[in-house]
């Protein structure tokens, strides 16, 4: 080996070492912490859910799938980190064909319609049609679908309207989302295999005969939102247990507005309440 190639190993070397120090320089002292991404009900692909990031530096989102769905977007910040983070995936509803939509003129906003009643089976309601956010679901919109069974709703809906499930005969469960203020008369009427109801958060109104011949529904629970309660809102439904998180009967809910007899469990506090309350004491 000649002298200048002896020369220019010995360079590199020197230049590698040095390279090496200061980048063990610039990095002591530096954090490291912990990003983990919630894929929120999906299925990892591949990547890792939860990684060590030094400080400054960026994670590496997982590639990450939801049947009925496509990815929308990670929420929260996971390039150059400067703490613990959860990042959550957020999806969004592939639409079930056969819905239509009402364009509220001049507007970014439209509600749903109505349908095809021959719909079969789980229904995705995403939380925009094309450019235009769902706000509503319009009187009757899926009224009589008798083959549907469960009801995917994304945030985002404010007001469900006069019997848009009623009559659903065939439809088992539905989550109303956090985002819904109202629920107007009749919409789950005569859904008798309906078992599983979870009501938003921020529901100020059920109107009347909301859940009357629900006779398969079993148990519920009304939040502390709930402020207006139609008449005649459970009715046939004498095995259903009603848990409410409010100590008593507000003024705004009628009087009749149980027919049944119902057991109406008050001042309700679900097992995360329980526990919140223990660790504060």
């Amino acid at each position: 080996m000649n002298k200048k190639l002896k020369f220019i190993i010995v360079l590199a070397v020197e230049f590698i070492a040095v390279v090496t120090i200061i980048l063990l320089i610039f990095f002591a002292g530096k954090k490291v912490y912990t990003i983990t991404f919630d894929i929120n009900g999906g299925v990892l692909i591949s990547g890792s859910l939860e990684q060590h990031v030094t400080q400054g530096q960026s994670a590496t989102p997982p590639q990450v799938t939801k049947d009925g769905c496509y990815f929308l977007e990670w929420e929260g910040k996971y390039q150059r980190v400067t703490k613990d983070a959860v990042i959550k995936a957020i999806w969004e509803y592939e639409t079930t064909e056969g819905i239509e939509y009402n364009i509220i003129e001049n507007s970014n906003y439209c509600t749903i319609k109505s349908c095809y009643k021959d719909l079969v089976g789980d229904v995705y309601i995403g939380a925009y049609f094309g450019e235009y956010k769902v706000l509503g679901i319009e009187t009757g919109a899926f009224k009589d679908c008798t083959n549907v069974t469960n009801v995917f709703l994304l945030d985002g809906i404010l007001n469900i309207d006069d019997s848009a499930f009623e009559g659903c005969t065939s439809l088992e469960s539905i989550i109303i989302p956090d985002t819904v203020v109202r629920i107007g008369n009749n919409v789950f009427k005569d859904c008798s295999q309906l078992t599983d109801v979870i009501i938003g958060n921020s529901v100020k109104s059920l109107g009347n005969e909301v859940f009357s011949g629900c006779s398969n529904l079993k148990e519920i629970i009304i939040p502390i939102s709930v402020e207006k309660m139609g008449y005649s809102v459970f009715t046939n439904n004498i095995d259903l247990v009603i848990n409410c998180e409010i100590e008593e009967q507000p003024d705004g809910w009628d009087e009749l507005w149980c027919m049944d007899n119902s057991n109406i469990v008050w001042n309700y506090k679900t097992i995360d309440d329980t526990v919140d309350e223990e660790s504060s004491k």
